[in-house]
């Protein structure tokens, strides 16, 4: 497991790459949309022409569309990894404040003068 979520970062930081490609390169969408198959000067019909560009938009909305659920699963793994390093550092503290409190000298009154930032730290905090 990545502790610092460096993998998740790098990832999530190459999907924003991505996406602000994607948006920046809009203007093909337009053109692509706005495209007059009378215009176009090839040897296929406005037929095969405007069913090649449906297939062309098809296949842009899927891939915009798995983009971002690429990306909102990168950045659910991305903060589920700072749940889980905040859970293990809790769990860490709970632990090291159950060993104080379970340690017998604390249990009689006559240690605590010997012991008392230890004591006063378990008290206070």
């Amino acid at each position: 497991m990545d502790p610092g979520g460096e993998c998740a970062r790098s990832l999530l930081q190459l999907t924003q790459t991505l996406h602000s490609s994607i948006m920046l390169s809009s203007f093909r969408k337009v053109k692509v949309q706005k495209m007059d198959p009378s215009g176009v000067k090839v040897l296929e019909t406005a037929e095969d022409i405007q069913e090649r560009r449906q297939q062309v938009l098809d296949r842009y909305h899927r891939f915009k569309e798995l983009s971002s659920l690429r990306r909102q699963k990168l950045e659910d793994s991305y903060r589920f990894q700072f749940f889980q390093r905040d859970a293990d550092e809790l769990e860490k503290w709970i632990q090291e404040k159950l060993q104080i409190a379970s340690d017998e000298n604390y249990k009689d009154p006559s240690n605590l003068q010997a012991s008392p930032p230890a004591t006063l730290y378990f008290l206070y905090y």
